[in-house]
């Protein structure tokens, strides 16, 4: 989910462009990825969204460890979650020329 200071701002996540905030687009939880918001007359905000282990992939790791299970869990998307679901971005009005 992404929202910025001012409704209607342009979202593009990596690059891409994907709506106008507030926005809910799907992005690949197993890869960090750069979000960024941008409006006439605004600065544009960005945010990296960074990813960790999750709950799961700690468990197959205790499983390898101790149990001689199979970690392929570890190679799966489930495997992690994003640092953050929720991403607000502050746009700042472009000073004055």
């Amino acid at each position: 989910m992404v929202t910025a200071s001012q409704q209607d701002a342009g979202v593009w996540v990596n690059g891409l462009y994907v709506g106008q905030t507030p926005i809910c687009t799907p992005v690949k939880r197993n890869e960090p990825f750069t979000v960024e918001a941008r409006k006439e007359g605004f600065e544009s905000a960005s945010k990296t969204v960074d990813r960790h282990f999750s709950g799961t992939a700690v468990a197959d790791l205790i499983g390898c460890a101790f149990l001689l299970l199979p970690g392929l869990g570890l190679l799966t998307p489930g495997a992690w979650d994003l640092d953050q679901t929720a991403v607000e971005l502050h746009l700042y009005p472009k000073p004055a020329r």
